[in-house]
């Protein structure tokens, strides 16, 4: 890896932001969460030997994920003995289909993240203190003097305009228009 401090930074944050998806993504592939465990420990073993390879600014998500899988079918060549293991065919469709989730999901979070940017400030507060301070519907009414009816509806209406720019920001991503 490169001596500039900011390379180094930058593959420090992508290292530690992605074990929670690293972890998603091999605990699909092997079913079992101890051994899942391991193996994003090789895993991680891996990734930092090998940080030199990796490019900043390309898809540490997608490289981080072939690493995992080699991983994998290394466990998977030590166990071959068990009856309970995937065929080479079905653990690659798995981790291709694994794979494209969390990519659209990244995308799904990224326009919901923007949609939630664009909310009016009351909106704001409604959903902040609804999902975030995890306040019930009931909560919030006695707190603003309203029914929690009032409150259930103005948060039906907000999810429905959310979802709706969701979608729309993925169509256009998709190069869908609108």
């Amino acid at each position: 890896m490169s001596d500039k401090p900011s390379t180094s930074s930058e593959f420090a944050q992508l290292y530690a932001g992605s074990q929670g998806r690293l972890f998603a993504f091999i605990c699909s592939l092997v079913g079992n969460q101890d051994a899942a465990n391991e193996i994003l420990q090789e895993t991680n073993l891996v990734m930092w030997e090998k940080r030199d390879e990796f490019e900043i600014g390309t898809n540490f998500t997608a490289w981080s994920f072939r690493i995992a899988r080699y991983q994998v079918m290394a466990m998977r060549r030590k166990s071959s003995r068990d009856r309970l293991t995937f065929s080479q065919k079905a653990l690659d469709a798995m981790a291709e289909e694994v794979a494209a989730f969390s990519d659209k999901h990244e995308e799904r979070m990224d326009a919901m993240a923007n949609c939630l940017d664009q909310l009016p400030k009351a909106q704001s507060e409604l959903i902040r203190r609804r999902y975030r301070n995890n306040e019930s519907p009931s909560e919030i009414a006695a707190q603003v003097k309203r029914s929690a009816n009032v409150i259930n509806v103005q948060l039906h209406r907000i999810r429905a305009a959310l979802l709706d720019c969701i979608e729309r920001r993925l169509n256009r991503a998709e190069g869908g228009g609108a």
